[in-house]
């Protein structure tokens, strides 16, 4: 009899513990810092609207909303531009020096995938003007740190449709 009494209370030592483990470990993890960061699902969140933000000013050519978005030490890389660039002002005088006399600026967004600090968008872009009227595919790579876009890479995809220049 003494050996089933020590069974059964291994056993129910053993649920107790395990129930406590889980029920320790089943809430957000916070990186070993309560309150000082958020949980993961809203972190991404946080960054999947900073990164629709940023798609949409470059849409409407708001160079301040553009800048706001960005940091101190924000660097940005992109086929047309393939040399690493530095800086907000540098880049807002590159991005209206490239679409100030659009009469039409659209871009859209087919895929969006957040991974942490990194956010892929994938999409097009119709650019419009006097002389030109074309749709691109792009893939941006927009990197956030603190609630600013730290880092900017955009790459051009082959299109499946044939561009109107």
């Amino acid at each position: 009899m003494n050996l089933i009494a020590n069974n059964i209370k291994t056993t129910l030592l053993t649920i107790v513990i395990g129930s406590i483990l889980t029920l320790s470990t089943s809430n957000h993890v916070n990186a070993h810092q309560p309150n000082k960061v958020k949980s993961l699902a809203s972190f991404e969140q946080d960054n999947e609207q900073i990164a629709r933000a940023f798609v949409n000013a470059l849409g409407q050519k708001d160079m301040n909303k553009i800048s706001a978005l960005l940091s101190d030490d924000f660097t940005f890389q992109n086929g047309m531009n393939p040399k690493r660039q530095q800086g907000k002002k540098v880049f807002t005088d590159w991005w209206y020096s490239m679409v100030n006399n659009a009469t039409l600026l659209k871009p859209s967004i087919e895929r969006l995938s957040v991974m942490g600090t990194t956010v892929l968008v994938e999409g097009k872009f119709h650019y419009k003007d006097s002389d030109t009227d074309m749709t691109f595919r792009d893939t941006k790579f927009i990197h956030i740190k603190n609630g600013k876009i730290y880092e900017y890479q955009e790459y051009q995809l082959p299109s499946n449709k044939k561009m109107k220049m």
